[in-house]
């Protein structure tokens, strides 16, 4: 299974346009902070990154009935039940709290 796993992601990987996320995190001067400092990630930092979470997300999975989501640096993976992976950029996280009754 992990074996099949991981090549979706490569698949995924060579498909996700990272060019695109580093011109919108430059036009929002989204960055990231390092040990360096704070920039905005290159193509390889953001596919290394991707990697670590599908890593972390394949590891939180084993043995769960449903998915799992994790997140960091704008990026998160989903790995479902059916085996299926999901990669995105989500530069905008808005939220909406009933118990507190205000949008964050």
């Amino acid at each position: 299974m992990t074996v099949d796993l991981t090549e979706k992601f490569d698949k995924i990987l060579q498909g996700f346009d990272f060019w695109e996320v580093r011109k919108i995190m430059e036009l929002m001067d989204w960055k990231w902070a390092t040990a360096a400092g704070y920039h905005i990630p290159d193509v390889d930092e953001m596919k290394e990154s991707c990697c670590t979470l599908f890593d972390h997300t394949l590891e939180e999975y084993q043995g769960r009935e449903d998915f799992c989501s994790i997140g960091t640096g704008g990026f998160t993976v989903t790995i479902y039940k059916n085996k299926n992976i999901v990669l995105e950029f989500i530069p905008i996280y808005l939220t909406y709290d009933s118990e507190i009754d205000e949008v964050y």
